[in-house]
């Protein structure tokens, strides 16, 4: 498990080193979940994409919603 900062922080892991499973937070400095998660899918199809918050709107969560 690696804990990263911001979305371009973990964009900047993956290409680094391979993982299965990516879980992120909908509000993050810079790049948000949503923006996060569809940049994982379009580079790397086959991650598992989770996405866990307390605090989102709907436009958001429908956004990240594929």
């Amino acid at each position: 498990m690696v804990f990263t900062g911001s979305g371009k922080d973990a964009l900047d892991l993956l290409e680094a080193e391979r993982f299965e499973v990516i879980v992120t937070d909908m509000q993050m400095p810079g790049l948000n979940g949503a923006a996060l998660l569809a940049e994982v899918m379009n580079r790397y199809p086959h991650m598992i994409r989770i996405i866990l918050s307390g605090h989102s709107d709907q436009q958001l969560i429908l956004k990240s919603v594929y």
